[in-house]
């Protein structure tokens, strides 16, 4: 694996999401651990979708849905041209309605080298998330995701009608990194976003 232009990210669910928001084309090669423990995996997209992913012995939805769990990790994302790649289609859908929110997902990134760049043309700030998840089922789903105690708090904060700039006020947060966490809670379809015209 070339090392020379890996990024790190604490979460990756997080830029899984982002890559299938831009629709990119390319693969992201990941890692985490060092030595014995380390592990690699590699996701395949095709303007957005995700064609294959592997890990270990780990390939397809298993392994996305384990690249998922990941924490701190250690990646880089290697663009192709939208007719370049393979000619797989999509992911078979898992069965379970948690496993299937890999394939909602809406974020984005732009990965110049080792940083990610946020475009804001695809959210506007006064898009309004709603839950859709009840309380309890969703603090499971974010516990078993291995999300921030922000997300929870997020999650509490969101009413249907706070915009993301009220959001980010209430939180004490920068936009972007609301962004990213109502990102992550979309993915996991326990929100959605109203977008305003």
């Amino acid at each position: 694996m070339i090392h020379q232009h890996e990024a790190t990210t604490d979460r990756l669910i997080g830029i899984i999401a982002t890559i299938k928001l831009e629709r990119k084309s390319g693969q992201l090669r990941v890692r985490r651990g060092e030595g014995l423990i380390s592990e690699e995996g590699l996701i395949t997209f095709r303007q957005g979708q995700i064609t294959q992913a592997s890990v270990g012995r780990r390939s397809g939805a298993d392994a996305l849905n384990w690249l998922s769990t990941w924490g701190k990790t250690r990646y880089l994302f290697t663009s192709l041209a939208p007719d370049e790649g393979t000619t797989t289609g999509p992911l078979s859908q898992p069965a379970s309605p948690e496993d299937s929110a890999v394939d909602r997902v809406a974020p984005v990134v732009e990965v110049n080298t080792d940083k990610l760049k946020w475009e804001q043309v695809h959210e506007p700030r006064n898009d309004t998330p709603r839950a859709i998840m009840k309380l309890h089922e969703a603090t499971e789903r974010m516990e078993r995701a291995g999300l921030s105690r922000s997300h929870r708090r997020l999650f509490l904060l969101i009413d249907g009608n706070r915009s993301l700039d009220e959001l980010a006020l209430l939180l004490g947060k920068k936009l972007d990194e609301v962004r990213g966490m109502l990102h992550d809670l979309e993915w996991l379809g326990m929100i959605e976003v109203v977008h305003a015209p």
